[in-house]
């Protein structure tokens, strides 16, 4: 999932019983989801940009989930 935003469509993906990785350019969006609307410690969380991440990345993943925003804008992918 690419996007942390509070973190509650990654909680309610991972209460659902799915495994899911989120990325986030921001380091305090994951700070925030986990503190104040209590993410799941099992949700694994990369501080990179979602695009050079998947770029990058040989994992592969069933599904992409974009969750991101720049202004009122999602990016381009």
């Amino acid at each position: 999932m690419i996007g942390c935003g509070g973190g509650t469509l990654g909680t309610m993906l991972s209460q659902a019983g799915r495994k899911l990785t989120v990325i986030d350019i921001d380091r305090n969006a994951f700070t925030i989801a986990r503190r104040h609307f209590h993410m799941p410690r099992e949700i694994t969380c990369r501080v990179a940009d979602g695009l050079a991440y998947m770029q990058k990345t040989r994992r592969r993943y069933d599904v992409l989930i974009i969750d991101a925003f720049i202004a009122k804008k999602s990016p381009r992918i």
